[in-house]
């Protein structure tokens, strides 16, 4: 499995998000940490960001086969940022992406058998109840599930009434392949399905459902 996590910068004056330090480590390190092991990882930087903070590939000395893939100019949104990357990241294994900002409990037993017995073609990371959706139901991208399977994905717009009890993505997917991954992509950004202006990776699924391919939903 490749590992693919984005660092975004914030507002000028403040420390870049992915190298906030939560309990010694930087934000990234630590979202790093929710994903399981792989034989490769990439981080994706802002050259700005790298160049004021000297990042390179030996900054994160404790993160073994990684490497630092840096963009020059904001992008319309995750996937064209992970799409930045592509060259580093093999179709035919499969991938994990994710953003910095945040860290992920994982069953890795669990999700590993569901990978060996479901064989899904793309998984998507999902938590209910707390955070409280509630707080700012438009700022998060939903998933309705039957038997745990996807059957629709809906980017900064509510599926029901309790947006605390739906399943809400975390911002962590999975694809069997990255060729899967860039195929979803790619048709995307042709078919200019953007939300907000932005081009979401859980929005590239979509693809996969009209394709009838299999979408797990995991908790």
């Amino acid at each position: 499995i490749s590992g693919v996590i984005l660092g975004t910068i914030l507002a000028a004056g403040l420390k870049t998000k992915p190298l906030i330090e939560v309990s010694n480590k930087y934000m990234i390190e630590r979202s790093h940490e929710s994903l399981p092991t792989g034989n490769k990882t990439i981080f994706i930087f802002n050259s700005k960001v790298s160049k004021l903070y000297k990042i390179n590939n030996n900054f994160f000395k404790k993160i073994p086969n990684l490497k630092i893939v840096l963009i020059k100019n904001k992008t319309k949104g995750m996937a064209v940022t992970i799409s930045r990357a592509n060259k580093y990241i093999d179709d035919n294994k499969p991938v994990i992406v994710s953003s910095c900002d945040f860290k992920c409990v994982i069953n890795y037993k669990k999700l590993n058998e569901i990978i060996m017995r479901d064989n899904p073609d793309g998984i998507i990371f999902t938590w209910r109840n707390y955070p409280f959706a509630s707080e700012s139901p438009y700022s998060h991208a939903y998933v309705k599930v039957k038997n745990n399977v996807v059957t629709k994905i809906s980017e900064k717009i509510p599926i029901s009434n309790n947006p605390d009890n739906d399943f809400a993505v975390t911002g962590m997917f999975y694809f069997k392949s990255a060729k899967i991954m860039k195929d979803c992509t790619k048709n995307m950004i042709n078919n200019k399905t953007t939300v907000n202006g932005e081009y979401y990776t859980a929005t590239s699924m979509i693809k996969l459902l009209e394709e009838n391919k299999k979408i797990i939903n995991f908790e």
